[in-house]
């Protein structure tokens, strides 16, 4: 690099009173942490997680030996790779039960990492992957499941002729924020042989092949990436040995998550779609978050009793961690009346997620789980979190020891319970999310006997049942001995719009034991006492006047609304010739693309249309060609939206 002629540029990101937020900040920044030379080019700084492998198609033109690593758990190398890896100079080579370790399994899997590739081919189907441009390669850079000496990707950068550019990229996978280096090769530059290269002396840490560093790029600086050469990835540099560090280990069982929780991700990829077109109407059809106004019958009231807090009077402290007696028998008495549910059986929350994860503790690690598939992501985050999961199968893109119940079209987004093993716990949302299909009576009988005979409890997520227009049961509990297998949780989050005030519930009925006989809400009180305070007492007003008359009649208008939405997207896909499902009984719509990856067409869609989607792969290995449009969404926002699609897919 320091024999080219660099000149310095950011294509993307003038100077402005956001200085502190753009690229050029970064490369000067930049430059004095890692000794690189004052003038280079900084071609963008990106967030993202998913790289099309072009090494691939290197390898099988004999342009290097082969360097492929099982991609099962545990990671390790091949005997061709050790071959190879043992003629660098101190490189370490470990053996199979070595790596079999957590801390090194771990080590590795992050340390060096490929990113060959193009946002516009899939390189697997192309003889030529540099296509009708032998100039440039489009790189998405991301956090890749794979191996790759950094030895390997130094002799690829050099010896492939086609590419003008040597790309070097820092990865912070803390954070999962990656500056990219752009600097031209220079002409006189001597091609190595892969022996010369593999002997060159190279430790495996990032900060000794740039410089001594420290290196830790901003968060906020989120730009995303356009043209690039062929690039050098460099896992983030290891901390100075001089700075301090505790005797703790991290939890392995975080460190199995694949990347960014789906939602959060994809509202960075937003935000960097809004750094790329500043000007441009962005519309959020991805994320579910209600858009309208909570009713004033419900806000009325919790203003009432914010407000009576600044009396004597009025005020209260902490309340029942299990919730508000009058709360609990409302949500009895309108959701579960006649169903032989009673108040002390539920207990409020902050919302539906929080009691996901409460209910995983509960149920500890020692458990095996099934859950739909696709389905909400937080089922089998929470999950590998409690180390109920083995490692990430990055072949069928699965967790081990995770059940997935496949619901596609052809089995009515029902799974064949009959080539299910006998699961402990069961997650099953209906009207489910993403796919919008809601169950009926017969298959919840099914899922009911299924769980009986083998002796599993089903988590029933009804956070949408109110969007069910027909006669499908709007509660597990309508099925006949589901007391006995089954608990519910629940939210106000989709009817009344509290998605930002946080109110859930669920219930536990006391016919729910263990196989001790120990009854599983007294467990989950337990939790609930040491974990959480209750909800709080304004949400909680808010909730009770949600059940009132008044307020079940605003929010059945709340809920018709985004129904409304929802048809007039169902009505544009199918005008433009698509597959749609879901929509009647939820607000979300399940868009077919078949044959197509999922993220392709999320930033298909972004790139052309400035609308955000949620891909399908999000949900799980199920969702893979599909994608979720929400309804949530102010009606203007939601026919300009369709528009678009128009205008694209016509």
């Amino acid at each position: 690099m320091a024999e080219a002629p660099f000149s310095v540029f950011s294509d993307d990101q003038p100077v402005t009173s956001n200085y502190e937020n753009s690229s050029l900040y970064v490369l000067e920044w930049l430059l004095r942490r890692i000794g690189l030379p004052d003038k280079i080019i900084v071609k963008d700084v990106c967030l993202a997680k998913y790289s099309p492998r072009l090494l691939h198609w290197v390898v099988t033109q004999n342009w290097l030996p082969s360097n492929s690593v099982i991609e099962k758990n545990p990671a390790f190398f091949n005997t061709r790779d050790i071959v190879i890896l043992k003629i660098i100079s101190g490189f370490p080579i470990l053996t199979k039960e070595k790596l079999r370790e957590q801390v090194i399994f771990d080590t590795h899997l992050g340390d060096w990492i490929v990113a060959f590739g193009n946002w516009e081919f899939d390189p697997l189907k192309l003889s030529n992957p540099f296509g009708h441009n032998i100039s440039k390669v489009h790189v998405w850079q991301g956090y890749e499941v794979k191996v790759v000496p950094s030895q390997i990707q130094r002799f690829v950068s050099r010896n492939i002729g086609l590419v003008p550019h040597l790309c070097f990229v820092v990865l912070d996978q803390r954070i999962f924020t990656s500056v990219v280096i752009s600097a031209p090769f220079s002409p006189q530059a001597p091609k190595m042989s892969i022996t010369q290269s593999l002997s060159t002396p190279l430790s495996s840490s990032s900060s000794t092949f740039l410089a001594p560093s420290t290196f830790n790029p901003r968060s906020q600086v989120t730009l995303p990436v356009k043209s690039l050469g062929v690039c050098k990835c460099i896992a983030a540099p290891q901390e100075a040995d001089t700075a301090y560090k505790t005797k703790v280990s991290r939890n392995g069982n975080i460190a199995k998550l694949q990347a960014g929780y789906l939602f959060p991700e994809i509202a960075r990829r937003r935000n960097a779609h809004l750094l790329k077109y500043p000007d441009a109407k962005v519309i959020s059809l991805g994320i579910g978050d209600t858009t309208e106004p909570i009713p004033d019958a419900i806000t009325s009231a919790m203003s009432k009793r914010s407000h009576a807090l600044s009396t004597v009077e009025g005020y209260s402290g902490y309340g029942a961690e299990q919730g508000e007696k009058p709360l609990r028998s409302a949500i009895a008495s309108t959701f579960y009346r006649d169903l032989g549910i009673e108040d002390d059986d539920i207990f409020v929350s902050d919302g539906a997620k929080c009691d996901i994860s409460r209910l995983q503790i509960v149920f500890g690690s020692k458990i095996k789980m099934a859950v739909q598939d696709p389905s909400y992501p937080a089922y089998v985050d929470s999950s590998v979190i409690m180390g109920q999961t083995g490692y990430y199968q990055k072949d069928v893109e699965k967790f081990a020891n995770i059940e997935y119940m496949r619901c596609n079209p052809e089995n009515g987004f029902f799974p064949d319970l009959s080539s299910i093993s006998r699961p402990d716990i069961i997650f099953f949302c209906s009207p489910n999310n993403p796919t919008g299909a809601a169950a009926t009576r017969e298959q919840l009988t099914q899922l009911v006997k299924f769980a009986k005979d083998n002796g599993s409890i089903i988590i029933y997520d009804s956070a949408y049942a109110m969007y069910i227009s027909g006669d499908n049961p709007r509660s597990i509990f309508e099925i006949p001995g589901a007391k006995e297998v089954a608990l519910e949780v629940s939210s106000f989050s989709k009817y009344a719009g509290f998605t930002g005030v946080r109110l859930g519930w669920t219930v536990i009925p006391k016919q729910l034991l263990f196989s001790d006989g120990f009854p599983v809400a007294k467990d989950f009180n337990r939790i609930v006492c040491t974990c959480f305070n209750g909800a709080s007492n304004i949400s909680q007003a808010g909730g009770l006047a949600c059940l009132s008359p008044d307020g079940l009649k605003a929010m059945q208008d709340v809920i018709g609304f985004y129904k409304e939405n929802t048809n007039i997207i169902v009505e544009t896909f199918d005008s433009l010739g698509f597959k749609v499902y879901g929509g009647k009984d939820a607000p979300y719509v399940w868009v077919h693309f078949p044959g197509r990856n999922s993220w392709d067409v999320f930033a298909e869609i972004l790139e052309k249309t400035h609308v955000v989607t949620t891909p399908g792969s999000g949900f799980g290995p199920g969702g893979e060609g599909f994608v979720r449009v929400s309804a949530f969404g102010h009606r203007e926002n939601v026919l300009e939206a369709c528009r678009r699609f128009k205008e694209l897919y016509k």
